[in-house]
């Protein structure tokens, strides 16, 4: 399935801080996550209703802006790989 027109422009403007109206959140817990440059991220994940596009909102410390990730449709990869392709250089915080 391809992107809705939202996630098109969440996709160019990823510094946005608010999710698009059709993002539901995945899971409300932040989950704390150290990038491989040593600095430590909170991660939330959402999936859009409109396009089921997988997304991963990062906002790691030290910096002004947040990253919006996007991953393959929800079903294209298995429940357990998704968030390791979301995320490959993200490890989980001790």
């Amino acid at each position: 399935m391809q992107r809705c027109e939202a996630c098109l422009q969440l996709e160019v403007d990823g510094r946005r801080r608010t999710p698009h109206d059709g993002l539901r959140m995945v899971n409300s817990q932040p989950v704390e996550r150290v990038l491989e440059s040593g600095v430590r991220a909170r991660t939330l994940q959402f999936v859009c209703r409109h396009c089921d596009t997988h997304w991963t909102l990062c906002d790691a410390d030290q910096s002004l802006f947040v990253h919006w990730i996007a991953a393959r449709p929800a079903g294209s990869l298995p429940a357990e790989l998704s968030a390791a392709v979301a995320l490959p250089a993200i490890r989980p915080a001790a």
